[in-house]
């Protein structure tokens, strides 16, 4: 029995294909299962290699007299085969989901890490969980937020120094500092940065605002002390707070840990959790989040230009193994440094070996207390001596 059956599709195959010039309709002998056209139609046999290059073809009567041509090998070219260019493109394809998906995971990670960055740390923070003669404060920077923060009094003739405490602290922080302080007879200024601890604040800003904080303690401690000297001892974002303000005179300053420019903090962070190159692709990402949250450009944060305007000595610390500020930054901000025009004095620059970026009073003890002391001792002689 014969069956008509209709070719709907040609699969191309590596080789060759077969190309019919009358319409495409077969008949099948059941009997033997051989397929042969109708009476009359021609096949015509296109010869192609890998690439679809057409070699030439020829016209027969049957399938039979279908024959191969020979190919000379020069003819051959090395061309991707269909089925090559179709896994070719599921490959590309594949490859910039991934790379789209990999972006949308980076910008989620940096937008979560940026919402922690800036989120405020409030703090309850009681006098009566410390054990010195702590005097409440309450300021009110130029903008209009609260700062808290307390006043412990020292003898008559010795300086007040205002503590700014790191980033994500409070007065807490710097209590060990103010039991120093307050045993060799200093007064003492402490306060919570904006967005720190008690003060007001919906964001923390990395210096950009916690500056008006700095400015207020330094105006207090210059009202309480009358002419005494002032000195500010900052670490890291409160050290940065004070050089950001630059409105505000003192005698003496003393910074620990200190970021250089929060591009290079950002960077240095960001390597030490995924690598230089890594960080260097994605913090300009996390630099813009910042920004574009903040209302700041990266350029109203760079400590380091500020440093040269300075007139009094500044001791000027850091650990050795410090992978957030790295020692070779350090250097390049103490050489902003003019010499000093108040006792002709140089400032001194103290790598504490071996410490990263840590409280570098838990870490050098004695030595921490050597060196500080000191530095406060020598401002206060010169005051003495100006007195006389």
């Amino acid at each position: 029995m014969l069956f008509e059956c209709k070719l709907e599709h040609i699969q191309n195959k590596r080789i060759g294909r077969l190309s019919l010039q009358q319409p495409r309709v077969f008949k099948l002998n059941h009997a033997n299962e051989t397929l042969f056209p109708p009476q009359g139609l021609v096949f015509q046999r296109r010869f192609w290699l890998v690439g679809r290059r057409f070699l030439g073809s020829q016209v027969v009567s049957s399938p039979e007299q279908i024959q191969q041509p020979e190919v000379n090998a020069d003819q051959i070219q090395a061309v991707d085969s269909p089925l090559c260019s179709w896994r070719r493109r599921i490959w590309l394809r594949r490859v910039v989901v991934g790379a789209c998906g990999f972006i949308l995971l980076a910008f989620a990670i940096l937008w979560a890490v940026c919402e922690h960055l800036v989120a405020p740390v409030p703090v309850m923070v009681l006098s009566t969980q410390v054990d010195l003669p702590v005097s409440d404060l309450s300021l009110t920077t130029d903008l209009g937020a609260t700062v808290k923060g307390w006043w412990i009094a020292g003898d008559d003739d010795a300086a007040t120094v205002v503590l700014l405490h790191p980033l994500r602290g409070s007065r807490l922080t710097m209590l060990r500092r103010a039991q120093l302080l307050h045993g060799e007879g200093y007064s003492v200024v402490m306060i919570d940065l904006q967005g720190h601890g008690e003060s007001s604040g919906d964001a923390i800003t990395m210096g950009g605002l916690e500056r008006h904080s700095a400015i207020a303690a330094v105006q207090y401690a210059r009202m309480k002390s009358g002419n005494k000297p002032v000195v500010v001892l900052g670490t890291s974002l409160g050290g940065a707070a004070f050089l950001l303000s630059q409105q505000v005179e003192i005698e003496g300053l003393i910074l620990e840990s200190v970021y250089s420019t929060i591009s290079e903090a950002t960077h240095n962070r960001m390597a030490l959790r995924m690598g230089s190159w890594s960080a260097s692709m994605l913090s300009p990402f996390l630099l813009w989040q910042l920004e574009s949250r903040l209302r700041l450009s990266r350029h109203d944060l760079r400590p380091i230009d500020e440093l040269s305007k300075l007139s009094c000595p500044v001791l000027m610390m850091s650990g050795s193994e410090d992978k957030h500020t790295l020692p070779a930054e350090v250097r390049a901000m103490f050489k902003q440094l003019a010499p000093s025009a108040v006792n002709q004095r140089r400032h001194e620059l103290w790598l504490v070996d071996q410490a990263g970026h840590v409280d570098l009073y838990d870490f050098a003890g004695e030595a921490y207390e050597r060196r500080v002391l000191g530095f406060l001792s020598r401002i206060t002689a010169t005051w003495q001596a100006d007195l006389h």
